[in-house]
């Protein structure tokens, strides 16, 4: 009886705790982890780590549910959930074991190698085992693919997979909104420059539907030098397309030296590009003097205000001026950036990361001359900040900050500048006032000429028949110092008609002029 309870005892404890079968998992060198606050976190150290084997179980669908929390930064990632049984923050914990012994270090620091078991228990602050577990059953080391070398001379590897532009573009997709837009003037501006890239053709023209209606708040000059850019990318003329001349307001806004507020240099730096691409050259004194101003404000560092945005920004218009002193000021602000670029390829964010490799395209440079040897380029580091839904940023982010950030990867991914994503449009042609007709002596006789142009040839008057009577009548008009309009008038016509000797009736109408003007001269002089 004994023998019988003790046995239905640890049978009855076999079964009280779910049997879990080991998730087979082959583990990448490289991974991007996004922790419970929606931060992601990049691996590449050139190990193989047990943070990307349970990366991998989560990306194969062997594991889901999982919560990684980073309450303290020094020890790393730790699992708080695992398919969806979260431990109590006061009671429980998820225990970490290596191969059957409790690990030494946690999972951002924990190297595995083939044939190795990582397994995750639930126990409460005793160490008491409470039956959830998942164990990961190491199939595999996954190599790391060598890249082709860069088109530009430059080499390197890289560990990751490419930036996924098409997952992008449906990222944007669709959060774009039913009327086209996508919330705000200045994320439908942004969102309009990255479509001149051609990679979102539906949702261009969705974009550029409601761009072309829509009358946005504009106010600051970069206000309307975004926008400006914005319209030019969608194809759509800056001074007519839409209800708002925006080029005009940036040239107004010019005030001999520089646009906008002196405080600032990027209203000066953004007026470069949409001023570009509306009919101005680098030989308008405008664009001179503006580069000018750019050129003055780099600081001795090689930076504009010791930021890597407006460094990077102020590069591509420098370049796409290529007035004299450009060259140097580049090269400058190339040292400037070198500085600031981190051990994982990018520069400190996301939208500086993207401007920069605009920058970079814009010099001629490849991604791979910015690699420091290794595989940590800037769209390495982009493509870790990509999520699975394709957007940029982490999806605890606001969408706003996604799509905005989202916007200005896709560019940078495709190697294309500010100043090759606008269409080009020419200045309006000025308006010409027609200069009103002189009217006609009367309706039957042509318009004056002037009078000091034509002379009267003597020798119409000479060879016509004339009336000696009428003769002397007109030579007493011609001697009136002060002829009547009417009289001056008259005899213009006459001047201007018998210069057209090509027609001979011109003569015989002049002739009965003359009797008409002789009979009037008589009785001018009668009445005297």
């Amino acid at each position: 009886m004994r023998v019988r309870t003790f046995s239905l005892f640890w049978i009855t404890l076999l079964f009280a705790f779910p049997a879990y079968a080991a998730v087979s998992v082959n583990v990448p060198q490289q991974c991007t982890v996004v922790d419970s606050d929606g931060i992601s976190h990049s691996y590449s150290t050139g190990q193989y780590l047990g943070i990307c084997a349970l990366q991998a179980a989560i990306d194969s669908g062997g594991v889901s549910g999982v919560s990684l929390s980073n309450a303290f930064p020094a020890f790393g990632l730790f699992v708080t959930a695992v398919n969806s049984v979260a431990a109590d923050p006061f009671s429980e914990y998820w225990a970490l074991y290596q191969n059957g012994g409790f690990a030494a270090v946690g999972l951002t620091q924990m190297t595995v190698a083939t044939g190795d078991t990582i397994t995750f228990e639930l126990h409460d602050f005793s160490d008491t085992y409470l039956g959830s577990e998942l164990e990961l059953s190491i199939a595999s080391l996954v190599s790391p693919s060598p890249v082709v070398s860069a088109p530009q001379g430059g080499t390197g590897l890289t560990l990751h997979d490419p930036f996924d532009v098409p997952k992008a573009v449906a990222y944007l997709s669709g959060v774009q909104k039913s009327d086209g837009s996508f919330g705000s003037d200045l994320l439908n501006d942004w969102v309009a420059i990255m479509t001149a890239t051609d990679k979102a053709p539906e949702l261009k023209e969705k974009l550029r539907s409601y761009m072309r209606s829509h009358t946005p708040t504009l106010q600051s000059a970069t206000d309307f030098e975004r926008h400006a850019m914005a319209l030019e990318s969608l194809g759509i003329d800056p001074y007519t397309g839409t209800s708002i001349d925006t080029i005009t307001p940036i040239v107004n806004a010019f005030d001999g030296t520089q646009v906008g507020s002196s405080a600032f240099v990027n209203d000066d730096i953004f007026a470069i590009f949409p001023l570009l691409n509306a009919g101005y050259t680098s030989n308008d004194e405008l664009i001179q003097k503006i580069t000018s101003y750019i050129l003055s404000l780099q600081s001795p560092d090689g930076s504009w205000a010791k930021s890597v945005d407006l460094t990077a920004a102020a590069m591509q218009a420098l370049e796409a001026t290529d007035l004299s002193g450009s060259k140097d000021a580049v090269k400058r602000a190339v040292e400037f950036l070198r500085t600031k670029q981190s051990e994982d390829g990018g520069f400190g964010s996301s939208p500086s990361t993207s401007w920069v490799l605009q920058a970079i395209r814009a010099i001629g440079q490849s991604p791979f001359d910015w690699s420091n040897g290794t595989y940590k380029m800037p769209d390495y580091y982009l493509a870790t900040l990509q999520e699975r839904d394709g957007g940029v940023e982490p999806t605890s982010a606001s969408v706003d900050t996604r799509v905005w950030a989202t916007a200005y990867a896709i560019p940078a991914i495709e190697r294309a500048t500010w100043d090759e994503l606008l269409m080009n449009f020419p200045k309006p042609q000025p308006i010409v006032e027609n200069t009103p007709t002189p009217e006609p002596l009367s309706a039957s006789i042509t318009p004056v000429v002037p009078a000091q142009t034509v002379e009267a040839p003597r020798q119409m008057i000479e060879t016509n028949s004339v009336s000696e009577e009428t003769s002397e009548e007109l030579q007493t008009v011609a001697d009136t110092e002060d002829p009547s309009p009417s009289e001056v008038e008259a005899q213009t016509a006459v001047a201007a008609l018998a210069s057209n000797d090509d027609d001979p009736s011109n003569f015989v109408w002049a002739i009965g002029l003359l009797l008409i003007i002789g009979a009037a001269s008589a009785l001018f002089m009668q009445k005297r």
